[in-house]
């Protein structure tokens, strides 16, 4: 028989295990909040050509075995962004395209830029395996991710950083067919 010292014993401990635990996950949750504080974009016009050139050029230094094609791109198309952060966007695109890659015949990526009345877009397609369509509800989650190696921050913290800049990431996606990731600028 239990008694009545023991029970409040391992209720203390319990207890005690809970809030440290809790503890922890705050910490993590503060921890994690600061690090994705996306700090405010520093507008200024960025010429589209010279900024897909340098990203893409750091994605192939990276992924040499994945060939990236960029489509054709009017030289004096510019954005109002902030260079570094929309860089930082896609080569986590790029990034994750490459990854989706691996094990795959005949990889391949395309970047493409689309002027639409106001709006800029910069696509980046892969003929990767696909998202599947629960997935995709989920994938700018933070923490959420279909990889074993995956953080699962990328996705998110882009989406952050376009929606800072007043634009959209969207993606499309067929299993088995690639994906589709947009930035709207």
């Amino acid at each position: 028989m239990v008694s009545v010292a023991e029970s409040i014993a391992d209720l203390r401990d319990a207890l005690t295990t809970i809030e440290q635990r809790g503890t922890g996950i705050m910490q993590f949750v503060d921890a994690y909040r600061h690090f994705t504080t996306i700090p405010q974009p520093v507008m200024a016009p960025v010429v589209v050509a010279g900024l897909l050139d340098r990203v893409i050029r750091l994605a192939m230094a990276a992924y040499p075995n994945y060939p990236i094609e960029r489509g054709e791109i009017a030289s004096e198309l510019t954005i109002r962004a902030d260079a570094t952060q929309i860089e930082m966007v896609l080569l986590n695109l790029l990034k994750n395209a490459a990854e989706s890659l691996e094990n795959r015949p005949l990889p391949s990526i395309g970047v493409q830029v689309r002027e639409r009345d106001s709006q800029t877009t910069i696509s980046i397609t892969d003929n990767g395996p696909g998202i599947e369509p629960e997935a995709l509800e989920q994938i700018f989650i933070p923490f959420y991710t279909t990889r074993k190696t995956g953080s699962g921050i990328g996705l998110s913290l882009s989406r952050q950083i376009m929606q800072r800049h007043g634009g959209q990431l969207l993606v499309e996606s067929q299993p088995g067919q690639g994906s589709t990731f947009t930035l709207v600028f």
